[in-house]
């Protein structure tokens, strides 16, 4: 229980490829994978048990290296994640799902979505990684050694000031939940994870392009249906990637919500999750009349909301693999 009384659902674990992952499970329905952004954990995903466990049954993971899991001191590559995404599923005889991702999770789920499209009902992308180079210059700067390491110094002021930029209204921030992310901070490794984790795809110059090219040539051939969030004030990954991807996956739905920065789902949840709840039930089709509801007197409040259809030239033929294989950190990089 929360320092002002909110309950957090149980924390379990589970030992995925000799490592030790934890996970909040609850609900009952269709199973969903949650996944934190960046330095994240399973309480970024706290309220989605509370509006999403009539009907879907919700997975939500700490990746190695972030919340409470193992953190090893290197090989963070995109092969990496999927083998512990791929091996969770499998241990639980989960062979498909909805997959919802956040920052540098949306990226997660994107790769599997390419990689293993029939692991993949349908597909959330929220202000995802690997959709650009550019990102916040805050991690451009820390991709460097050692400025990362004397930047992010693991200190209850510093986490609050980084928290600060993921969101349009600083105040909008849950104190428990702010608390929770300072100690996780103060956790052995947690400090050396972000920055191995970070400097696996980036550089000085931001996302390194033989992470970013397989990704972006794949997504005209994606199956999965796909909703694009993007947050309006977002600093940390320009609205332009999302519309940009949204355009080129086939069937894909891109919304904007404004006053809204990096974290939606944290910042505006009685907006995020209605609207991800009928995405998930219905697909693109559930979110035609979207627009019209959010900014009328419907169930969700009036926000604004600027939805835009997606979808490019030319899907992937039902079982065609992507062309290129995906590669993250897998060996010494010189391109910058």
């Amino acid at each position: 229980m929360s320092s002002n009384g909110r309950v957090w659902p149980e924390d379990r674990y589970a030992k995925v490829a000799g490592l030790r992952v934890r996970y909040w499970v609850g609900g009952h329905g269709e199973d969903v994978f949650l996944y934190p952004g960046l330095g994240g954990s399973a309480e970024d995903w706290a309220n989605a048990f509370a509006h999403l466990s009539e009907g879907f049954r919700l997975w939500a993971l700490d990746l190695p290296g972030f919340g409470r899991s193992d953190k090893p001191a290197g090989g963070y590559s995109l092969a990496f994640f999927l083998k512990i995404v791929k091996a969770f599923m499998d241990a639980l005889e989960i062979a498909r799902a909805h997959h919802v991702g956040i920052s540098m999770g949306g990226g997660v789920a994107l790769a599997l979505a390419i990689e293993s499209p029939e692991r993949v009902h349908r597909l959330v992308l929220v202000n995802s990684a690997l959709l650009g180079r550019r990102v916040h210059p805050l991690l451009h700067v820390c991709a460097a050694p050692p400025l990362g390491e004397l930047i992010l110094r693991p200190r209850p002021a510093v986490v609050e000031r980084y928290i600060a930029r993921c969101l349009a209204d600083p105040r909008s921030a849950p104190r428990d939940w702010v608390a929770v992310h300072q100690a996780l901070a103060r956790l052995p490794g947690a400090q050396r994870a972000f920055l191995a984790v970070l400097r696996c795809g980036m550089g000085p110059f931001g996302v390194k392009r033989r992470v970013l090219r397989p990704i972006l040539s794949a997504l005209p051939r994606l199956s999965a249906e796909t909703l694009v969030i993007t947050g309006a004030q977002d600093r940390f990954i320009p609205r332009r990637y999302g519309e940009r991807a949204a355009s080129l996956i086939p069937r894909a739905q891109v919304v904007a919500l404004p006053s809204c920065a990096h974290l939606p789902h944290v910042e505006r949840p009685e907006i995020f999750y209605p609207m991800l709840a009928r995405f998930l039930r219905h697909g693109v089709a559930g979110l035609e009349s979207l627009e019209g509801q959010l900014e009328g007197s419907g169930s969700l409040p009036n926000a604004g909301a600027h939805v835009e259809p997606g979808g490019g030239p030319g899907g992937r033929r039902r079982g065609e693999k992507p062309k290129q294989g995906l590669e993250f950190c897998g060996h010494p990089e010189s391109d910058h």
